[in-house]
């Protein structure tokens, strides 16, 4: 909704995977195409997962259980041409704000990935280019909690 806000901004896809599934969202300005009918002509017509929406911004969920990361980059990446051809936009003037990030292979979630490995955190401080910060920062979380005075 806010990238709406920008100035010279018609059109705003967000993309992100979570447990298998490919989770989209559309927002537009445009009053000529209807966010919804498009997505649920893209997804769940053809019975690639659900989608629905209103004219001005719309949701789909699409599974991608089984398949390979590459079948599933495939699979996101002719969903959005086709949606960039929906809303009359040349795929060559779609500018992509965010790093682009691999599909989780099958059967696994990034997000889950990232929260259960507690070692992941722990590397992250001791790889630190400063010392110095990474050996405050272990010293500050084994600190005891201060107390209040009055």
């Amino acid at each position: 909704d806010r990238l709406l806000q920008v100035e010279g901004i018609r059109h705003a896809l967000a993309t992100g995977w979570y447990e298998d599934c490919l989770f989209m969202s559309v927002r537009t300005r445009g009053r000529k195409q209807n966010a919804g009918r498009i997505l649920h002509g893209l997804i769940q017509e053809p019975g690639l997962g659900g989608a629905g929406g209103h004219p001005q911004m719309a949701g789909a969920r699409v599974p991608m259980e089984g398949k390979s990361e590459r079948s599933r980059m495939d699979l996101r990446r002719k969903i959005i041409t086709q949606l960039l051809t929906a809303f009359g936009v040349d795929a060559r003037h779609f500018q992509r704000i965010m790093t682009k990030s691999s599909a989780p292979k099958n059967g696994e979630s990034k997000r889950k990935n990232k929260n259960k490995d507690p070692e992941r955190k722990k590397d992250k401080v001791e790889k630190s280019d400063k010392p110095e910060k990474a050996e405050k920062k272990k010293a500050k979380s084994k600190a005891p909690p201060r107390e209040a005075s009055s």
